[in-house]
């Protein structure tokens, strides 16, 4: 009986630590974006107060700026 339940606990913490490891490489990934701070700030809200829809989200959209992909942000192009 005792076996049994160390078994139970064993699962249960490594799917604790896979959902916060999911967390945290989403927000890592989310870090590494070129987003305006606008975007990065709701795509956290999101992982952080739904955390595996939101990190599942995050990689499923792929957001993209506009204003990075076209070029246009921090430096004027000449």
């Amino acid at each position: 009986m005792e076996t049994a339940m160390i078994i139970r606990y064993i699962n249960f913490a490594i799917i604790l630590m896979s959902f916060y490891s999911l967390i945290i490489l989403a927000l890592i990934s989310l870090r590494n974006r070129r987003l305006s701070i606008t975007y990065t700030s709701i795509w956290a809200l999101l992982i952080l107060f739904i955390p595996f829809l939101g990190a599942i989200a995050l990689w499923i959209v792929n957001p993209q700026d506009e204003a990075v992909d076209k070029g246009t942000v921090g430096i004027i192009n000449k």
